[in-house]
């Protein structure tokens, strides 16, 4: 899967509003930046290592801006399906990201791009505590102000919180992990309800 896609997945939001997307597609999986990159000595080389060659499902909870929203992602080699209990729904085949709310009835379909990588997190100066990092930049074209990892005893990610240079911070944890040897390639393909309106692209047009 391109590793430049869960760079740029990692930094968009899905807002919708009435009859129309408003904002990016993204922090839903900020963790998924950690997908994709080969195991060495390094703690967190270790843990993206585990991730990228993961298949499992798992409770996830996201705080944000003072909110707090619990879904199930079910992710398969970069392929990915996040469902949030009200309903809406973030899934990525690795060439296309979907994201549907069903209160507007409203489908998001955006290109996932291609190559690229998840070299800006190596580039950060870590300091790291056992089973724990916090990243800090170390030049001004880094994204974010600093950014915190927790892992397992078998390097798997448990939790990811990120400061945007606006303040913002964004927190994912990950629970209740299951392991499974496969999922339906079509839950990685997700088809909005007939009726719903579709959206393409809406992260290159202006708001």
């Amino acid at each position: 899967m391109s590793l430049e896609f869960l760079v740029a997945f990692a930094e968009m939001t899905v807002m919708f509003s009435k009859g129309q997307i408003a904002g990016k597609i993204s922090t839903i999986f900020v963790f998924s930046m950690l997908f994709s990159v080969a195991l060495e000595a390094n703690p967190l080389q270790k843990v993206v290592g585990v991730m990228n060659s993961s298949t499992f499902r798992a409770s996830v909870n996201i705080k944000s801006g003072g909110s707090s929203f619990n879904g199930t992602l079910s992710y398969s080699g970069g392929k990915m399906n996040f469902r949030l209990g009200d309903g809406r729904v973030i899934a990525s085949n690795g060439r296309k990201i979907f994201a549907f709310d069903p209160s507007t009835r409203t489908m998001g379909r955006q290109d996932a791009g291609g190559g690229g990588g998840l070299g800006w997190i190596l580039s950060y100066t870590a300091r790291i505590d056992g089973n724990r990092a916090v990243l800090t930049p170390n030049s001004p074209a880094h994204n974010y102000e600093e950014v915190r990892l927790s892992w397992d005893e078998g390097y798997f990610l448990r939790s990811i919180s990120m400061k945007g240079k606006g303040g913002d911070v964004i927190t994912i944890k990950i629970n209740s992990v299951s392991r499974v040897a496969s999922f339906p390639v079509s839950i990685f393909s997700y088809k909005a309800p007939p009726g719903s309106r579709t959206v393409d692209n809406p992260l290159n047009q202006r708001n």
